[in-house]
Order: structure tokens, then C-alpha cells, then sequence
């Protein structure tokens, strides 16, 4: 699916509480994919001041890294399979 699998309610309290940055690892369909508060795309590598990051996927061995530059985030998704097999 590619449509956002998200919570409306953690949403609202993400808005409410203000936060800004969130980096999970939860809905398989949805690992190493990035989006900001709105529900826009995040491109990889690219600093952004809002960043919901899905990093990982375990049994898929998809994993994450995340940057930090002052108030934004960047990330990189790797693919562990590289170092796995």
C-alpha cells in the first residue's frame, strides 16, 4: 500500500505537544520510507525540520541511520542483507 498507515490521534497530540521528529520501526509495508507532519515524502539524504521516519524492518534486516543538524534530520536506510548473507 502506499497510502499513510498512520494514527490521526498520535498525530493530533505530535501536533498539540509539537513534536517534530519521530524514528520507528513498525509497519512492515512502510520501512525506510519518510514523511513530515503533513503526510509529504521526505526524501532520503535530504535535512528536513520535520522527519517521521519508519527505519526498520528487522526480519527484512532493513535498518537505519539518522543525521542531525541543528533542528533538522536526514536518513539513510540500509539494507543489511549486504552484510548478512
Amino acid at each position: 500500500k502506499r497510502e499513510n498507515g498512520g494514527n490521526e490521534v498520535l498525530k493530533r497530540i505530535y501536533e498539540e505537544l509539537g513534536i517534530s521528529k519521530n524514528i520507528t520501526g513498525h509497519f512492515h509495508e512502510s520501512a525506510g520510507r519518510a514523511h513530515d507532519l503533513k503526510g509529504v515524502a521526505v526524501e532520503e539524504g535530504l535535512f528536513s525540520p520535520e522527519l517521521f521516519y519508519n527505519a526498520s524492518c528487522l526480519d527484512r534486516l532493513m535498518a537505519g541511520i539518522v543525521s542531525v543538524d541543528g533542528p533538522k534530520a536526514a536518513y539513510e536506510n540500509v539494507d543489511l542483507r549486504k552484510y548478512f548473507r
